[in-house]
């Protein structure tokens, strides 16, 4: 039985003793994954890691909280990654109110950047949003309108920001990707919303390293366990897991187009390689 993990930070340093082998458990398990980046570094790794494995997409993007030091030439960059047929989406990108390294005008300034380059490339943008739910929305919505495929990343919110999130995400055909929260007791509000997500619109995603599902194994999440989400999602939904699996994959292939042809079985790609060199060739 196939999933995908819409949302895993592959490139992480935490997996940088074991990144192969971690991949590897992923897609022997059946487990595909979209690799999300944070800045310059992690997009280009993804690019690689994408060329290498079938099973495996790559995004490419600077995180809300690491746009402090992003600049017109890295950009361009980022520009011209996006470009390469290896590259399925655009981010992780949005608004951290949480953390207040950056200023949300900066912020906001990159957040605009990311939505036209993915409404340019073609390609949908996986959208981050920490206590910034209305500010993310606001933003969104002019180029939901205008043809732009967005990913609600780890969808949840405060009890009194998730109905407004939650509405928009159904008016504005935003599809929003369920992970480790959905195995926490006290996420009762997030808990509640789940079965209520149209199947058209429901994605699942690990975020690992990061949010390990309950119960907590490790410290350092990875994709394999997106199994243990799935059948938490599937018991808060009523849902066979099967069924779940069908549903989740499907708008997952549909979002993602690289990982179209994949049934679940690992393999090695190096044919592709030559297209993620040409990546980085001008």
């Amino acid at each position: 039985m196939p999933l995908i993990d819409t949302h895993c930070h592959l490139a992480a340093e935490q997996f940088d003793a074991d990144r192969e082998e971690v991949a590897a458990r992923s897609l022997a398990a059946g487990v595909g994954i979209v690799a999300a980046a944070t800045d310059l570094p992690s997009s280009r790794l993804n690019l690689e890691l994408a060329a290498g494995h079938r099973g495996i997409a790559s995004a490419v993007g600077v995180h809300p909280t690491e746009t402090a030091g992003l600049d017109d030439a890295a950009w361009k960059e980022v520009s011209r990654l996006a470009a390469s047929p290896l590259v399925s989406a655009i981010g992780e990108t949005g608004l951290d109110y949480y953390w207040k390294n950056v200023s949300p005008a900066v912020q906001a300034k990159w957040f605009d950047r990311h939505i036209e380059l993915a409404l340019s490339v073609g390609k949908p943008l996986l959208v981050h949003a920490r206590d910034s739910v209305l500010d993310v929305m606001e933003r969104l919505k002019p180029a939901l309108a205008s043809g732009l495929a967005a990913v609600w990343h780890c969808f949840s919110a405060s009890r009194r920001d998730l109905r407004p999130a939650f509405d928009f995400a159904v008016a504005e055909g935003v599809w929003m990707a369920v992970g480790g929260m959905a195995t926490f007791a006290d996420r009762k509000s997030l808990r509640a919303a789940i079965p209520l997500i149209p199947d058209r619109l429901l994605l699942l995603e690990t975020d690992a390293p990061y949010l390990p599902p309950h119960p907590k194994l490790t410290d350092r999440n990875e994709p394999v366990r997106l199994i243990r989400v799935a059948e938490a999602v599937a018991e808060l939904r009523g849902q066979e897991l099967s069924r779940l699996a069908e549903i989740t994959v499907g708008n997952a292939k549909r979002l993602f187009p690289a990982l179209a042809g994949w049934a679940g079985a690992a393999a090695a790609v190096p044919d592709r390689r030559e297209a993620w060199k040409e990546a980085f060739t001008d």
